[in-house]
């Protein structure tokens, strides 16, 4: 799985290198997804120095299709990678499955989980207002952390206060999300960036009697193949996964319908086996 690989500077990446082999394929589903050293890094595995040394390939490809936008660069590295890459689309091999079908719902906040929310949006928009550019580049992180907590009031304002009593919307819609999935016979992957948040819902779940399985950075790797087996084979209709445990390595073929509670809207969270995804926003 190439996932692993594609950050050139981890452990991960140089163990791997330094394996000697005939023969070497690599995997993935997403080459490129964040920047071209990613792609760099995948080949610099299969075909060391094909793509250059990084320094070289950063200098004459990525920066000069990065952040110039030459298409002349792109055609050249198009050129040179397209022998040695099969893509396989999921319409070409597995034609038996029927078209995915991806839903946005939206949500209105209301109550107290509002109020909360726009106290928070007028105190960011106050302390912007008030900060020089100079100081705002120095203090990025600090407002990024700032958008993540409007994020999470979003979800729901228990992740960031203990004694919060009331609804959260998209709780409540969720729920009703996977209740009527589970009467329709369904077999449900709840996703979620927050383990916090999956907490809640567990809590949640278990109040209405449904099991579930739970898979976050903290199961081993047993204990989550078991979990896996488990799901294809069993009774319980809600795997509750987080996203950094559960972004790569999954084949849960059993469930057929996605819900990712707290998607960036850009991202849509994939699995091959899967007829049905949501986002809640």
């Amino acid at each position: 799985e190439a996932q692993y690989i594609k950050n050139a500077g981890t452990q991960a990446a140089k163990g791997v290198k330094q394996i000697t082999a005939a023969f070497k394929l690599a995997l993935t589903g997403t080459p490129i997804e964040n920047r071209l050293s990613e792609l760099w890094s995948i080949f610099d595995y299969l075909m060391p120095g094909f793509l250059y040394s990084y320094k070289k390939f950063r200098e004459e490809i990525e920066v000069p299709i990065m952040v110039n936008h030459e298409e002349e660069k792109m055609d050249r590295l198009k050129k040179m990678i397209r022998p040695f890459i099969l893509r396989r689309l999921k319409s070409d091999v597995l034609k038996d499955l029927p078209e995915k079908l991806e839903e946005n719902w939206f949500v209105k906040l209301e109550g107290e989980q509002l109020e909360l929310y726009e106290a928070h949006v007028s105190q960011l928009r106050d302390a912007l207002n008030k900060t020089s550019e100079k100081e705002f580049n120095s203090n990025k992180m600090q407002f990024l952390a700032e958008l993540m907590k409007l994020r999470q009031l979003c979800c729901d304002p228990g992740l960031l206060y203990d004694n919060y009593k009331s609804e959260s919307a998209k709780t409540e819609m969720c729920m009703d999300m996977i209740t009527n999935a589970i009467e329709g016979g369904h077999k449900v992957l709840l996703f979620s960036q927050f383990t916090t948040m999956l907490d809640r819902l567990a809590v949640r779940l278990n109040k209405a009697d449904i099991p579930y399985y739970m898979l976050t950075g903290s199961v081993s790797k047993e204990k989550r193949m078991e979990m896996v087996e488990s799901f294809q084979n069993d009774d319980v209709p809600v795997f509750c996964i987080s996203l950094k445990a559960g972004g790569t390595g999954l084949n849960l073929t059993a469930a057929d319908i996605v819900i990712h509670y707290d998607p960036w809207w850009n991202v849509a969270v994939q699995n091959q086996a899967t007829d049905r995804a949501h986002r809640i926003g």
